[in-house]
């Protein structure tokens, strides 16, 4: 999340939503310092990914920022449910498993379907980091039953997106290359060595010189995987993730209504 006291501006990062190119643009603005672009305990809770706190988290535990969130113009980007469950899943394989879900078996990618869908339907308020990733969306953009954040945004409209969050922050912000993609190396054994030299260059070079070498990076070393897991259109997953994300549903599927009808309206004479 960023909060930029400057312009009364906040991004909510909803994960799996390309929040990240947009939080790493948005930090020189964050007046917060970084304190909610980290993990970090949070009492009764423990250690969690401060960087995707829900409105009732944020609301409980830092009133102060809630509030901020709103009165300021506050912006979040919202996925197809089916879609972002399964880069969720990919990112779980890649970060807390150590392989790439595009290498693994159909059968343990299914398996370990099961066992996630399972563990989903019993968790605590706020999701333990490993389960982060799976939080549903609505809890970014709504607080007991009440519609609190006020531009949402579908990630297929994301030129929309930053034209209104830069507008509201004064500042020109471009889509950069989308991090946590799910990627299929062309040589499996340069993953760690390239990711480990992404890092350093990041933090080292000014931004007009990194992005230009990691967008060759991702072009010259991975690519993406020819199909999407059959494993995860399995009607079983399909069906959990209908029920379970049902007014993630309703709200991306208004999101992109919105978005047409402005669309629509800037197009008539």
């Amino acid at each position: 999340m960023i909060v930029d006291d400057r312009h009364n501006v906040v991004f909510l990062h909803n994960p799996k939503c390309a929040g990240t190119s947009v939080r790493r643009q948005l930090a020189h603005l964050d007046t917060t310092a970084g304190a909610f672009s980290a993990p970090g305990e949070i009492e009764g809770t423990g250690k969690v990914y401060k960087t995707h706190l829900p409105l009732d988290i944020l609301a409980k535990h830092f009133r102060a920022t809630y509030e901020k969130v709103k009165n300021y113009q506050s912006f979040v980007l919202v996925r197809d449910p089916q879609a972002r469950f399964k880069s969720a899943l990919a990112q779980r394989f890649r970060e807390f498993l150590g392989k790439e879900i595009t290498e693994t078996a159909d059968e343990e990618v299914l398996d370990e379907a099961y066992r996630l869908m399972e563990k989903l339907k019993d968790m605590p308020q706020m999701y333990p980091m490993e389960y982060i990733h799976f939080l549903p969306q609505y809890r970014f953009i709504e607080n007991n039953n009440k519609r609190v954040v006020d531009h949402i945004f579908p990630i297929e409209e994301m030129s929309d997106f930053y034209e209104a969050i830069s507008d509201a922050c004064g500042e020109e912000l471009t889509p950069g290359v989308p991090q946590n993609q799910t990627l299929t190396f062309r040589r499996p054994g340069l993953r760690h060595v390239a990711r480990r030299i992404n890092g350093a260059l990041r933090t080292s070079l000014p931004s007009q010189f990194y992005k230009p070498i990691q967008k060759f990076g991702h072009l010259a070393l991975t690519r993406k995987p020819a199909t999407e897991k059959s494993a995860l259109d399995h009607p079983d997953v399909q069906s959990f993730v209908e029920d379970f994300y049902k007014k993630d549903f309703e709200i991306y599927k208004e999101a992109r209504k919105a978005v047409a009808k402005q669309a629509a309206l800037t197009q008539l004479p």
